[in-house]
This record gives structure tokens, C-alpha cells and sequence, in this order.
């Protein structure tokens, strides 16, 4: 969302809800009066969509070059190194991590945590951790490493966690979100 689309819905609902506001104590018709009432709550509406990427940026603590044992809700290899992580625990926790390790620890830390990483024969989309603090458009394709994923099919959100390894870089990426 744009600053200024973001700035203009926020005023106009402001501006709004407040003018039906002191128009609701001129009125004397109780009728009238909850129609008004209604339609200054139906104006908050497009005030809270505005806000709420606001919020979702504040609540969200980014985390550079942090040691493997600060990372939030999931721990990381001990030998990891380069640790750096996105923790928003709002409107479901989504956490993004990635680190740098060996294959030998991070084939390690996976059998620990019971997950077996399958071998990627075409290519993974890895959004990196930087794409998330800058909003940009940046993607890594990871050609040669291990990928494995875990989701509850029985559920219709996308909570779960994938991580991926790129071999070639040394690099770990982890996306877990839980809705």
C-alpha cells in the first residue's frame, strides 16, 4: 500500500466517522440516531485496514547477525553462523530465518528435529530474509540443496514450515508461519 493511498483512506475515515459523530447529537430520533451509529462504525472499517500493515511493521522485530540460541520458537544449529531473523507474531506468527552452516551440520540439525530433507532436483524460490525488510521484490532460486516442507493438510491456511538448504552458498532459509 502506498504512503499517500495509506494517508488519504486514513483522513477520509477519520473525517467521516467524526462528522456522523457530532451529527448524531443534533438529532433527536432514535431511529436516525442508530443508523448514524452504524454507518460512523462501518467508516472505522477502512481506518483499521489502514492501520493494520502499520501494526503488523511495528509488532515485527528484525534481527541481524544474532547468535543461534536468540532465534524465537525455533532453534538453530549451534554451529550456525550469519544468524539473522524475522519474528511477527501478529495475525498469525510467521518467522523467517536464515543462517549460514555446513551441509554436515545442517543435515545434522535436521534428523535431530526428525525431518528428512529431500534432495532438489528443479529449483526452490527462497524469499530471502532482506526481502521482507525492504518489501522488496527479491527471490533466490536454489538449484542445488535440500528442501523440506511441512504442513497440516487438513487445515486451509498456509501454517507450516519450509526450509530449505542452497549448497552452493552454504546458506539455511526458514519460513514457519502458524495461523
Amino acid at each position: 500500500m502506498s504512503p499517500i493511498f495509506f494517508v488519504i483512506m486514513l483522513a477520509a475515515a477519520a473525517i467521516v466517522a467524526t462528522l456522523i459523530i457530532l451529527t448524531i447529537k443534533i438529532f433527536k430520533r432514535t431511529a436516525f440516531r442508530v443508523v448514524l451509529i452504524i454507518v460512523a462504525l462501518i467508516s472505522y472499517i477502512p481506518l483499521t485496514m489502514a492501520l493494520l500493515p502499520l501494526m503488523v511493521t511495528l509488532a515485527s522485530s528484525y534481527r541481524y547477525n544474532v547468535t543461534p540460541d536468540s532465534v524465537p520458537t525455533l532453534p538453530v544449529p549451534p554451529t550456525a553462523t550469519r544468524v539473522s531473523y524475522r519474528f511477527a507474531p501478529t495475525m498469525g506468527t510467521m518467522l523467517v530465518v536464515e543462517f549460514q552452516v555446513t551441509e554436515a551440520a545442517f543435515l545434522e540439525w535436521m534428523s535431530a528435529r526428525g525431518w528428512t530433507p529431500e534432495t532438489i532436483q528443479r529449483g526452490e524460490l527462497v524469499l530471502p530474509l532482506s526481502a521482507y525488510a525492504t518489501n522488496s521484490r527479491d527471490r533466490l532460486v536454489v538449484t542445488n540443496g535440500y528442501r523440506f516442507a511441512e504442513y497440516d493438510k487438513n487445515k486451509f491456511d498456509d501454517s507450516g514450515t519450509t526450509v530449505v538448504f542452497d549448497r552452493n552458498k552454504g546458506m539455511a532459509f526458514i519460513k514457519r508461519t502458524r495461523f
